[in-house]
């Protein structure tokens, strides 16, 4: 009874939904095209849909990025999302902020974060690729240079590309509070030594 009367609700309000996206497509400079909507396109919602949505919506308080209030619960929030494979770019992107963000944010939140990204699937490599880190101050494209990891040499390619490559992590960077610490004392296998030798 209450996806009929949705599908009515739908029908009723088709017209404010449509002019809804065209403002949308307005304000973010996409004047080229137009969307072109029917009662067709709708279909129930799923309990996965239901479930993005809510998780999604966990997100909506990080933004603006930069704004050094992202918690744990975001983080696990964009690892379902991921999982979910849903709302994936804005996940990888609240993600990235918290890797490239080693002072606004505790080494176990950074920690957390690397691992989520260090565990996605293929079907999320390149929308990690095409966002890189452009919510950063200094963008860095992926495909000219690597992500930096909690200040150190470890990049974001080298973990997800390399079975042996080491993750920047508290557990296993015993000099994370050394500031003059380098690639060859911290976080550095003893593989990546010999190649670079």
């Amino acid at each position: 009874m209450t996806m009929k009367s949705d599908y009515l609700k739908l029908k009723e309000h088709l017209d404010e939904i449509l002019w809804e996206f065209e403002k949308i497509l307005e304000e973010k400079g996409i004047n080229g095209i137009e969307v072109v909507l029917t009662e067709a396109n709708f279909v129930s919602r799923s309990r996965k849909s239901k479930t993005a949505f809510s998780l999604r919506k966990i997100l909506e308080e990080c933004f603006p990025l930069g704004a050094k209030n992202i918690e744990e619960k975001h983080i696990l929030a964009t690892q379902s999302l991921l999982n979910l494979n849903k709302y994936s770019e804005t996940a990888i992107k609240v993600l990235l902020e918290v890797v490239n963000s080693p002072n606004n944010y505790s080494s176990s939140l950074q920690g957390l974060a690397v691992k989520i990204l260090e565990e996605l699937p293929d079907l999320h490599k390149k929308t990690l690729q095409k966002t890189g880190s452009k919510q950063s101050d200094n963008p860095i494209p992926l495909e000219e240079t690597s992500v930096q990891v909690l200040e150190d040499s470890v990049s974001l390619d080298s973990v997800f590309f390399s079975k042996d490559a080491p993750v920047a992590t508290p557990k296993n960077c015993t000099n994370l509070n050394d500031k003059n610490y380098t690639k060859d004392t911290c976080c550095t296998s003893s593989s990546s030594k010999e190649k670079a030798e």
